[in-house]
């Protein structure tokens, strides 16, 4: 199951957030689920959520608050609008960062992977992208190695077929 952890308290960043779940997870006919947190998750509140299996999808405003929750799933990916500044520090309006992700083993999702500054050119980061950056591509991927992920829904199409052909039928046989 794919789960994505939303403030209660709407921002622009929640909004790009759930624009692109529409975008990427339900245009994709996958199954997902919105939980809308408090400022600091409870035990209590995520014991459905599969530690193992299950994708969970952060608001960085709510990963960086529950930063110890979000390291304890093995599928956590934060999603944030472009890369950050690799010399800017944690801040209110930059809560999580790529230095972040390295060193706390999550993933961290771009909406906008190609807005990036050019002051980044001229760093570097030690390790390679895809130990911490996830893209749209291998996201997808990754919900699809789990079949319980893709809905199954049958809608059910009348036979309107058989309907018009039995009403046929019995206009043609006048006994």
């Amino acid at each position: 199951m794919i789960y994505v952890m939303l403030s209660k308290t709407n921002s622009v960043v929640q909004s790009n957030i759930i624009e692109f779940v529409k975008q990427t997870i339900k245009y994709n006919n996958f199954e997902y689920k919105c939980i809308y947190c408090n400022q600091h998750i409870t035990d209590t509140d995520i014991l459905h959520i599969n530690i193992m299996n299950d994708i969970v999808l952060w608001n960085p405003f709510v990963s960086h608050n529950n930063l110890e929750i979000t390291k304890s799933f093995n599928n956590s990916i934060v999603i944030l609008d472009k890369p950050t500044l690799y010399v800017q520090k944690i801040s209110k309006q930059n809560p999580i960062n790529e230095n972040m992700a390295i060193n706390n083993g999550f993933y961290i999702l771009y909406i906008n992977p190609d807005s990036n500054d050019i002051t980044n050119e001229e760093w570097k980061l030690v390790v390679q992208k895809d130990m911490f950056l996830m893209t749209k591509e291998r996201l997808i991927n990754l919900i699809r190695e789990d079949n319980s992920n893709v809905k199954t829904e049958k809608i059910e199409v009348p036979n309107i077929f058989e309907e018009i052909t039995d009403f046929v039928k019995e206009q043609i046989n006048l006994e």
